[in-house]
């Protein structure tokens, strides 16, 4: 009989976001020098809401000499803090990110960001022009497509929403947000009356019975008990 060797081996483990953190941490601790190292710490602390940590790891740091990348996680940070300052802060960072950009899709991701700092900031037509030049870098940008569709829904002007929408139809755009702000916005510049079916009631609520369809039990004659 011949004898079977065994090999028993350990199964990998997967890391968690606060594994990683913590372990970066510590590297970076021991190479402070290492741009990759802080770099890659600033994500991570986004991730796990250290916001002002990440931001703190770029403190006295010339944002125009980070990369696109960099300076958005920075932008990212900002928004998250939620505080006037923070806010506006973001906005200039989020001009910095489109300065340094590449290409064109960066372009936008950046007016995108600074199109939601800016309405924050209760700069509605700044924003509207911000996520307007957003999507004529990149017109498949979700977040602008979103923003710009939220600034004229919630200023009650939802045929500006059909329009844009149509406009981002014309040049092939078809995700998932422009579908559902398109939605929402035809049934929200639909007339009332059309709506609830003239009748006051919604028209779901109205609909005529099909033709030959079953009548309700309470509506059928009764039968004697003893047929």
């Amino acid at each position: 009989m011949t004898d079977h060797m065994t090999i028993d081996h350990e199964v990998g483990k997967r890391i968690t976001a606060a594994d990683e953190c913590a372990l970066v941490q510590a590297a970076y601790a021991r190479n402070p020098a290492s741009t990759l190292l802080r770099d890659r710490l600033a994500v991570l602390f986004n991730r796990n809401d250290r916001f002002a940590e990440a931001i703190a790891l770029y403190a006295g740091v010339d944002p125009y000499t980070l990369g696109f990348a960099e300076v958005l996680v920075l932008v990212h940070a900002h928004m998250a803090l939620e505080q006037p300052t923070d806010t506006a802060r973001a906005a200039d960072l989020a001009t910095v990110a489109f300065e340094v950009a590449d290409e064109d899709f960066q372009r936008a991701a950046a007016l995108a960001a600074r199109g939601k700092a800016q309405r924050r900031m209760g700069a509605t037509d700044a924003a509207e022009h911000s996520l307007r030049q957003a999507l004529i870098h990149d017109p498949h940008n979700k977040d602008a497509c979103k923003r710009l569709a939220s600034l004229h829904f919630d200023a009650g002007a939802p045929q500006r929403v059909l329009d844009d929408m149509a406009q981002l139809d014309a040049q092939g755009v078809g995700h998932s947000r422009h579908r559902r702000w398109r939605w929402r916005s035809s049934a929200r510049s639909m007339p009332r009356a059309r709506r609830m079916g003239g009748t006051g009631s919604p028209i779901a609520a109205r609909s005529p019975r099909p033709p030959g369809s079953t009548r309700s039990m309470r509506s059928m004659p009764r039968l004697p008990l003893n047929c």
